[in-house]
């Protein structure tokens, strides 16, 4: 803002780091005889052994977001992430979870001025919330 007409004015040159984002790869290998994927189409199980893949490599990634070190071809998961934040729960109810999420949302928006767009959950306490999603408090 200029302070006075004629004044000179105050320049502010952004900072910028080029963000440098590591590839990894999760991937996972089934050993079959060529019998058996001749004759998997047949019987389906193709779609059977697609799905336990498919399975493999997804927990490989859950587990890489949450807990990973960052080191040995590992990516950096959230809970080692520096200046992530936390909220304690100790949830009896749905009532409880969705009012720790409000929480831990607002924090976020607090610290970064940001809304956040997702929500990372595990699958069993995603499942334990649906289960409650009835009770009345």
């Amino acid at each position: 803002m200029q302070a006075t007409e004629g004044a000179a004015l105050t320049v502010d040159d952004p900072a910028s780091n080029e963000l440098v984002t590591p590839v990894r790869t999760v991937y996972s290998m089934a050993s079959l005889d060529f019998q058996i994927v001749e004759r998997a189409a047949k019987v389906g199980l193709d779609n059977l052994i697609s799905r336990e893949i498919l399975g493999a490599v997804l927990a490989q990634q859950e587990a890489q977001v949450l807990n990973g070190s960052g080191s040995n071809g590992e990516v950096t998961g959230l809970l080692g992430t520096s200046g992530a934040g936390s909220i304690s729960l100790t949830a009896t109810s749905a009532y409880d979870l969705l009012d720790s999420v409000a929480r831990a949302a607002q924090a976020s928006h607090e610290a970064t001025g940001q809304h956040p767009d997702v929500v990372v959950m595990a699958p069993r306490r995603w499942k334990w919330f649906l289960a409650k999603a009835g009770d009345r408090p």
